[in-house]
């Protein structure tokens, strides 16, 4: 995850506009619930802009495991107009 954006419209925040530009968040460490997160495609350079929903220390994978809500370009301000999907961050054995 990485947090280079855009600036949100009136509507909607982006991980620039909250002052995080530049900030990498690793995989291993507890993030509060409503830490902003950016999902990044390293082949092409899209993202995804999202916030931690939960995290918690797993036994099973020996990691801090969250769970992401992702917006699209913006995370938005009050009720989002489309529901978000999930993502968990779990790694895959």
């Amino acid at each position: 995850m990485t947090s280079v954006g855009q600036a949100g419209n009136d509507r909607s925040r982006t991980i620039a506009d909250m002052g995080l530009a530049g900030e990498t968040l690793r995989m291993d460490r507890y993030l509060k619930p409503s830490t902003p997160a950016r999902l990044t495609n390293q082949a092409d350079g899209s993202w995804e802009d999202g916030v931690v929903v939960h995290c918690w220390l797993s036994e099973e994978i020996s990691a801090h495991h969250c769970y992401v809500a992702f917006f699209g370009q913006a995370i938005p301000e009050g009720q989002p107009a489309v529901k978000p999907y999930i993502l968990d961050t779990r790694p895959v054995h």
